[in-house]
């Protein structure tokens, strides 16, 4: 499938002459982001590249795509849209960067593979736990109903029984040994 998008690209010399990438890509082959799952959609991408001063390149835009994930509620496979803000800044191996500069810039020694960006961007904006939302989830009869149960169980009256304390042969077993050392 042919995008318009270079496999590799340069962000040094992309920003020399203020490049914007536009386009998209496919999702098939980015195996960490599908982790076994299948998708034929796409990755719409905008990416501008500006130098920034003498020794930095600045690389902002968005990708946004239409994820297949498995919802951790119901274990069921959803589509979640992912859309990410990127804000990258890139030097060469030469660059001489300021001690503010040096945390947040990646050193370029070659040329970067751009489904690799792409993947590692969405991978980032990716949430911890995927889930439907409640409306949409096979399991949503069953949110909330943990918390009920053991209000009902306070409710019968076992809240007010005094319930044995789990650590007690521990202090029996303490005791017994102060009476031993004495």
């Amino acid at each position: 499938m042919s995008t318009g998008l270079p496999a590799q690209i340069d962000p040094l010399r992309l920003a020399e002459s203020a490049t914007q990438l536009k386009g998209e890509l496919p999702l098939k082959g980015m195996d960490r982001l599908l982790a076994g799952l299948e998708a034929d959609g796409l990755v719409s991408i905008n990416l501008v590249f500006e130098p920034e001063g003498r020794s930095r390149v600045d690389m902002q835009g968005w990708i946004e795509a239409d994820v297949p994930v498995i919802c951790q509620r119901c274990m069921g496979p959803m589509q979640l849209k992912v859309r990410t803000e990127v804000a990258t800044h890139f030097a060469g191996p030469d660059a001489v960067l300021s001690e503010e500069q040096r945390p947040d810039t990646t050193i370029v020694e070659k040329p970067l593979q751009l489904r690799h960006l792409v993947e590692d961007e969405l991978l980032l904006g990716l949430p911890m736990v995927p889930i439907h939302e409640p409306e949409a989830c096979s399991a949503s009869q069953f949110i909330g109903q943990q918390p009920q149960a053991v209000e009902q169980e306070e409710a019968d009256g076992n809240a007010g029984e005094e319930k044995e304390n789990p650590f007690a042969v521990l202090a029996g077993l303490k005791s017994g040994a102060d009476k031993d050392k004495g």
